[in-house]
């Protein structure tokens, strides 16, 4: 691949990953899985969500909770063709509640970005707690 080529390859995974964030606080569970692949995956502690249905009704079940801010770090993004990268990235998660926002976590995502008709999705997203 061209310099140029991997750069913007780059740039549309870090759009991918700025969208997932806004799509999960605003909320647009239908957006959110809409960024995975039809058949791909977010693996979260304890539980696997397998294809866009099931990633939608996973964060439509978790907004019941509280309104939350996404913050990510530190990405870190390797393109490896045309079609395929892998990355990694830290994020904070802040939780409203009743005196303001507080931290809710602290997060490593692991992800596999596949490029499709509609540009970069997730293939595959997994998340590990990084908390003391």
């Amino acid at each position: 691949m061209e310099l140029i080529e991997t750069l913007a390859a780059e740039r549309d995974i870090r759009q991918l990953i700025a969208r997932y964030a806004q799509l999960a606080d605003d909320p647009d569970a239908a957006g959110f899985a809409a960024l995975f692949t039809t058949d791909g995956v977010l693996s979260l502690p304890g539980k696997q969500c397998a294809g866009q249905a099931e990633i939608e009704q996973w964060l439509q079940a978790t907004l019941k909770a509280g309104k939350t801010r996404h913050l990510f770090m530190n990405p870190l993004i390797e393109v490896t063709s045309p079609a395929q990268a892998s990355g990694s990235m830290d994020m904070l998660i802040l939780r409203a509640g009743d005196s303001g926002w507080a931290l809710g976590a602290t997060l490593r995502y692991t992800d596999r970005y596949v490029h499709t008709e509609q540009g970069w999705k997730f293939a595959e997203r997994s998340l590990q707690p990084m908390m003391p």
